[in-house]
């Protein structure tokens, strides 16, 4: 059965920008209601396996970039406050299988936001994003009492886009890292820096860990060089079989392009 359209809540000037599906009958996905320079308003929907339908959020000047779940009644969004203004600040709100509410985040400075969360335990929740001050990766870990910054050479440079847990101690995020990309791994010790596959440019910049030896990654590829840039990029696939990173070739709507170059 291929993929159909399923509708949605009609919601006037409303974009959806993450989804978490807990079980076929629970899924969530978030996202703002707003364009422009604002003001903006969060936006949370659910699908019971009939239908989709608006949950209230908090209201305010804010959006959604990110939601997981551990159970039914324990749903996280992250995104920021006062978005691409210099108050912005980091965003986290919780369900607990009733309502959504706010949960502070650890200080951070004006500008900072989170755009991603994994949630694979309720004692176990991680979110990345930027944190204005600095080049390095923001990550942030709720241990089921509160949440703090995780501190870690691992981050050095990186900027994390993106985070998938398929358990407490198979973590991943992607990013930029330099002039690349790579891949930050938590092992349920330490996180550590794994290259991604070599690419003249381009890089992965959203992954979902299946297991331990199946991620999968995907972003831009170096698509068809003219006159020493690529002008027409190209779809990029990268899986992580429990060694290392590789290039998996994907369909291309571009005729023009080729295959990306290791």
């Amino acid at each position: 059965m291929g993929l159909h359209v399923v509708p949605s809540p009609f919601v006037s000037n409303s974009s959806l920008e993450a989804a978490a599906a807990i079980a076929d009958n629970d899924i969530w996905a978030v996202g703002s209601i707003g364009s422009g320079s604002g003001p903006f308003q969060t936006i949370a929907e659910h699908f019971d396996g009939t239908s989709w339908s608006v949950v209230p959020t908090p209201s305010g000047n804010a959006l959604f970039s990110g939601v997981a779940g551990a159970a039914s009644n324990d749903v996280w969004a992250v995104g920021r406050v006062d978005p691409y203004l210099s108050s912005e600040e980091a965003l986290i709100e919780h369900w607990n299988g009733t309502s959504w509410s706010v949960v502070a985040s650890p200080r951070l400075p004006k500008g900072s936001f989170l755009i991603a969360v994994a949630a694979p335990v309720s004692n176990d929740v991680r979110a990345v994003g930027v944190d204005s001050s600095s080049s390095n990766a923001l990550i942030e870990h709720w241990n089921g009492v509160s949440w703090s910054i995780v501190s870690s050479p691992a981050f050095t440079n990186q900027s994390a886009t993106a985070i998938s847990a398929d358990s407490s101690t198979d973590v991943w995020t992607v990013g930029s890292f330099g002039a690349g990309t790579a891949a930050l791994h938590w092992n349920g010790v330490t996180w550590s820096q794994v290259p991604t596959a070599r690419l003249r440019f381009g890089g992965v910049s959203a992954v979902a860990a299946i297991s331990a030896i199946n991620v999968w990654a995907v972003g831009v590829g170096p698509g068809v060089p003219t006159g020493g840039f690529s002008a027409h990029p190209t779809a990029l696939v990268e899986h992580w079989d429990g060694t290392r990173w590789s290039v998996v070739a994907s369909p291309n709507p571009n005729r023009r392009a080729i295959t990306p170059c290791l």
